[in-house]
């Protein structure tokens, strides 16, 4: 098993909060200075804000090559095949240097979904701490995120 992050969420989380959620991310991720790829570790990450794109509003990406590790992927809507009220999500990162970049876009998210995402990780609340840094010092919120139980 790899260091995961873990989340919960409905299947569809509303469409103005997940914009500004991406939109937060396309400003934030690139000043963390860490290459980001598409889902396979290849190509470019995805930030698409658009609910009425052919493949939905995402935002997906991995580290670079041999920093890559698992695909984090945050869909706007996602299959609920068991039709539970909240769908179980995760990403391993294996603690390579696009972690910090996951935990962000997590901080993100949180912090424009509120209870619609619940967030949870195999690091304990300081291993978070630069995460929180970078959004609070970047988008001035993040500092006081917390790790649901």
């Amino acid at each position: 098993m790899g260091y995961t992050h873990y989340w919960r969420r409905p299947t569809e989380l509303p469409a103005k909060p997940f914009e500004r959620a991406v939109t937060d991310c396309r400003k934030l991720l690139p000043q963390l200075g860490i290459p980001l790829a598409g889902g396979d570790g290849t190509g470019t990450p995805e930030f698409d804000s658009d609910a009425h794109a052919f493949n939905g509003a995402a935002l997906v990406f991995n580290g670079v090559g041999e920093e890559s590790y698992e695909t984090f992927d945050l869909s706007r809507i996602v299959d609920n095949p068991r039709n539970e009220p909240m769908v179980f999500c995760f990403c391993k990162t294996d603690q390579k240097p696009y972690d910090l970049v996951v935990q962000a876009a997590l901080i993100v998210f949180k912090h424009h979904l509120h209870k619609k995402l619940q967030v949870s990780s195999d690091g304990d609340a300081a291993a978070w701490d630069a995460a929180r840094q970078v959004c609070q010092q970047h988008l001035k919120y993040g500092g006081d995120f917390k790790l649901d139980s």
